[in-house]
């Protein structure tokens, strides 16, 4: 109890001798910012901004990146190919689905054969 007792006075005579300390933590290291500057470069770990930095609050927020989505790997999405399936997510954001074979999709208005000699491409 004695031990506790001290560890906590220590603490508390280090908060009083350096009443402008803070801590804000550190998303690159997992570890903490002693003293934090608003500016600071650091990560938010959020893909989807940039120019990550602290704020006014102690907090590493980015600006967001237009357009951007967040994307877990093996998660669903849709890649927009009619011939695929089961699309999701690889390691790199990438929405990929797998091949239907002999999938034959024609784009409305491109030419194409319909293998009838009686109408015209």
């Amino acid at each position: 109890m004695k031990l506790l007792t001290n560890a906590l006075a220590l603490i508390l005579l280090f908060l009083l001798a350096f009443p402008s300390t803070s801590l804000a933590q550190n998303p690159n290291e997992g570890s903490f910012f002693s003293n934090p500057q608003i500016g600071q470069k650091c990560n938010d770990e959020n893909p989807c901004t940039k120019n990550d930095v602290i704020n006014d609050l102690c907090e590493c927020v980015g600006e967001l990146i237009e357009g951007c989505i967040e994307c877990e790997e093996d998660s669903q999405c849709d890649d927009s190919f009619p011939c695929t399936i089961n699309d999701v997510f690889d390691d790199e954001c990438n929405c990929k689905g797998t091949y239907i074979p002999n999938c034959d999709y024609c784009v409305q208005g491109a030419p194409c054969d319909d293998g009838n000699s009686c109408t015209e491409n």
